[in-house]
């Protein structure tokens, strides 16, 4: 045979009826002549012990053959076909071509040459796409053209089949191994995170995918307390890995980005959830039988509270009102305990950077969350009311939009007051539910066992 010809099935005249099989060539690559209404071809791979397949086979089917028997449907199969072949050329595929895809478009224009303008064919993209017919009409100098629909961002393969018309010879098949072209565009998450569980001192792990051309990155980003998204340290794959996972510093909100040159798309957002171990009391002045004993609890294995260090463990001395520079260790331990260099001069007139919760009181001033008085003091040892104290999670939480009804939650608080908006939003959001009486009780200062229940509820 000649260089580029295929070796095509010329003739299928044996006896139906006859058995075998076993001589089947093993290498033939076209289409069987002859094929009739209520006969099948049998597919026989030639290697030793295998079995014959049956195809149906028709005129209007097209398939490679790699050692084919003819046989009528119901009958036994006939012996397997060597001696009728024939040098065939198959029609030449020359100039294919598939247009870049810019992005924000999903079609393109491919097209290519034969030397058979009566030839028909079929396409399809990639190793699993489905195929196509392809356009029958050609073009000046055989030129086929036609338009790819629905593509999708990525780098793809064109395939191209053809077979010859000319003659009746519907035998004969060519292969074209393929064409790439690429589809621009933004990324798409096709594989979204889910919410885990986990316990403290585990690791976790998300994991999201998207497409998009060029490739998307990632970037992991957590929830800050103030409701910010932060990038997590390490989190450029496509999978997020939180190990040795703490209440304190990893439980909350999350969700992953993926960029690239056309745009950024983020994926849904999900929760950490890391549950404590099933333990004792943590401070020694909080029972089990505490009104709010899994509140002030989960503060302490959250590393939220440390309370104080007396002989036997900590206490927590629930019914102390919570002072200002406590409440301020309270919100950054909250916020993640975040990165941080409080100035060498203290923005407050009361306060010095050798003092307790310097560090946190100056990042509650940067965030808005605490400004001080009109005199400059900060007031670090005094009280914090009730209502400042909803001023104060209000503004952590970054000042969310909120309506205030017209018709004040409390009896005791009028829509006209200071921070009524604040105190408002704490009702609606469930943080604080008042008094059985109706009451907020707005100046009263907040002992520790409620600011454990307001943040408890807040964060959970």
């Amino acid at each position: 045979m000649g260089q580029g010809a295929l070796q095509v099935l010329y003739r299928a005249g044996f006896n139906p009826s006859s058995t075998g099989g076993t001589d089947a060539p093993t290498s033939i690559n076209g289409f069987p002549h002859g094929a009739q209404t209520g006969y099948t071809w049998l597919h026989y791979t030639g290697i030793a012990g295998a079995n014959w397949t049956q195809s149906d086979i028709s005129n209007s089917t097209h398939a490679p053959v790699e050692g084919w028997s003819y046989v009528k449907t119901g009958e036994q199969k006939a012996p397997g076909i060597g001696p009728t072949f024939s040098d065939v050329t198959p029609p030449a595929v020359t100039d294919v071509t598939v247009a870049d895809v810019k992005a924000g478009s999903t079609s393109t224009t491919a097209s290519f040459k034969t030397d058979d303008p009566q030839s028909r064919g079929i396409w399809k993209l990639d190793d699993n796409g489905a195929w196509f017919d392809l356009p029958f009409i050609s073009g000046p100098d055989n030129l086929r053209t036609w338009t790819i629909k629905d593509l999708t961002p990525g780098v793809h393969t064109l395939y191209i089949r053809i077979w010859d018309l000319a003659n009746n010879n519907t035998n004969t098949w060519e292969s074209h191994d393929g064409t790439q072209f690429k589809v621009f565009g933004a990324p798409t998450i096709t594989q979204q995170p889910f919410s885990p569980t986990t316990s403290v001192g585990q690791d976790a792990s998300f994991t999201a995918k998207a497409t998009g051309y060029p490739d998307p990155t990632y970037q992991w980003q957590r929830m800050d307390g103030q409701g910010h998204w932060v990038n997590v340290d390490g989190g450029d794959q496509a999978t997020l890995t939180v190990t040795n996972a703490t209440m304190a510093m990893d439980q909350g909100k999350y969700r992953v980005q993926a960029t690239n040159d056309y745009g950024t798309a983020d994926s849904d957002v999900v929760t950490l959830y890391v549950w404590a171990h099933p333990q004792s009391q943590y401070f020694v002045d909080v029972p089990g039988d505490n009104m709010y004993y899994t509140q002030i609890n989960w503060m302490g294995t959250s590393g939220y509270a440390t309370g104080w260090q007396v002989a036997g463990g900590h206490e927590y001395r629930p019914l102390e009102s919570i002072h200002r520079d406590a409440f301020a260790a309270f919100m950054y331990r909250l916020a993640g305990s975040p990165d941080y260099t409080a100035p060498t001069t203290s923005p407050f007139s009361d306060m010095a950077p050798s003092d307790e919760y310097y560090k946190e009181i100056c990042w509650l001033q940067s965030k808005g969350i605490a400004t001080g008085y009109d005199d400059g003091t900060f007031r670090p040892l005094d009280d914090v009311n009730r209502d400042a104290m909803a001023a104060f999670l209000y503004r952590f939480n970054a000042s969310p939009d909120f309506t205030a009804p017209t018709t004040s939650p409390f009896r005791d608080v009028t829509t006209g007051q200071q921070f009524y908006k604040e105190m408002a939003w704490l009702s609606d959001k469930g943080i604080s539910t008042g008094w059985p009486d109706g009451t907020y009780r707005p100046v009263t200062p907040v002992a520790r066992d409620a600011m454990a229940a307001f943040i408890y509820r807040m964060k959970n």
